[in-house]
């Protein structure tokens, strides 16, 4: 006897959409994961491809899916057949789509459509009018179905505006829109641990449902400047203070460009006891044991909205909290070999030939998550070890980036004024060339 996962919604399917792709009700609208007119019709190729039985009703009637042998330019391929009529759809459709993908869409697709609901059968249930049922089989995709709350969060499906979803501790990050899992799954995180999740519900999404890297932190930015519950703001802004680093205190700190901060935020940080001294990058951790002190970008986002809280120190409580010798976590630095120090020096060369000096120290560090190739500590440029490894090209424009950010005084998340720099050096460089 098979055993099916039964994914139910109000209303019945348009089979006509099934055909067509690129098909959508959905386009234009936001506010649904679906819009592009090729989710389902992945999910249905992907299941014929694999050879697997799938059962879909729409209100009483049920849509047969079969396929047929098609040839192009000698090449054989298996035509998706609905209700005996011929689509433009063939099973290679989405081959690069996982299966977590696939039983995402299904469900999501559910979800769009409301009076969600899901559960396991082992018998193919009396249809109903006005719903879409759609049977799928509970061995292939049961260990998504056990995990359903990795992928869906049922409980934020009809919220609409920009949420923050609490968890137990930091982990990776997991943003949700209308309750469904937009963020990679199975990969390393691009993104630092978070203290929180998310919902977004109108976050834009790409064809793999996927939403951008940058519209991520765009819009967790916005959620987290705009927060009420003075309890978490408390213990994002204690984080901060002391120099963790979190996805939500990292975006705290270019907090400026997303909108201005809650009245909430403004009375925690006014009635805080947590005082700061302003240490230069340059300082030896030596110099500084026995004292509390946060990073520059900490305090530039205290200092824009209360200089009255500069020059004085920490409470208590952070002292004991945290070690100024151990505050440095982002980086642990290493010992640079013969093979990296020659590339160094052979990029440094390059940039000088072209009249830019270089001033900075360049020291090779392993910084603490994944995806981080280069940053500044004062006069000091941090190269990542693993850039030693993409060619001398990747390594050079690392250097140039970091010294243009040093002689520029520029800061680490500010791209816009950077790139207006390198506009006016690259005009520069040209006008000489050609004079």
């Amino acid at each position: 006897m098979s055993k099916f996962i039964l994914i139910k919604n109000k209303g019945e399917l348009e089979v006509e959409g099934l055909k067509l792709l690129g098909a959508s009700s959905k386009r234009g609208d936001r506010s649904k994961i679906g819009s592009f007119g090729s989710g389902i019709k992945y999910a249905i190729a992907y299941l014929l491809r694999e050879s697997q039985e799938f059962r879909l009703f729409s209100g009483l009637s049920e849509v047969v899916f079969t396929t047929r042998e098609a040839i192009l330019r000698d090449q054989s391929f298996q035509q998706v057949v609905i209700n005996g009529e011929e689509t433009s759809i063939t099973t290679a459709w989405g081959e690069d789509w996982q299966e977590w993908q696939i039983f995402r869409e299904i469900v999501a697709t559910a979800i769009d459509e409301g009076a969600f609901s899901i559960e396991d059968s082992t018998t193919i249930q009396p249809q109903v009018e006005d719903e879409t049922h759609f049977y799928i089989p509970y061995t292939k995709f049961s260990q998504f179905y056990s995990k359903l709350s990795h992928y869906f969060n049922l409980e934020v499906v009809s919220q609409t505006e920009n949420s923050l979803i609490k968890k137990d501790g930091a982990s990776d990050l997991i943003v949700f829109k209308q309750g469904v899992r937009v963020i990679k799954d199975g990969q390393k995180s691009s993104f630092k641990l978070s203290l929180y999740n998310y919902n977004l519900p109108n976050i834009s999404l790409k064809e793999d449902r996927i939403a951008d890297h940058w519209d991520i932190q765009w819009e967790v930015g916005r959620v987290l400047v705009a927060l009420k519950d003075k309890d978490i703001i408390r213990r994002i802004y204690k984080l901060l203070l002391g120099g963790v680093a979190y996805l939500e205190t990292d975006l705290l700190t270019q907090h400026k460009q997303f909108e201005p901060l809650s009245e909430e935020w403004l009375e925690v940080i006014n009635g805080s006891e947590s005082k700061i001294i302003r240490s230069s990058h340059s300082e030896s951790i030596e110099k500084m044991k026995g004292e509390t002190f946060a990073l520059d970008n900490q305090i530039e986002f205290v200092s824009s909205q209360f200089m009255d809280l500069v020059e004085t120190s920490f409470g208590d409580e952070f002292k004991n909290t945290y070690d100024p010798a151990t505050l440095n976590l982002d980086y642990e630095i290493l010992e640079t070999t013969d093979r990296e120090r020659k590339l160094i020096n052979m990029c440094v060369n390059k940039i000088e030939e072209v009249g830019l000096d270089i001033h900075a120290q360049i020291k090779v560090v392993d910084f603490c998550y994944e995806g981080k190739r280069s940053s500044i500590q004062g006069i000091t440029i941090l190269l990542s070890r693993a850039i030693f490894d993409l060619g001398i090209h990747e390594i050079l424009k690392f250097i140039l980036k970091e010294s243009i950010k040093i002689k520029n005084d520029l800061s680490e998340h500010d791209p816009r004024k950077f790139a207006e720099v390198m506009l006016k050096i690259t005009t520069r460089f040209i006008m000489e060339k050609n004079l």
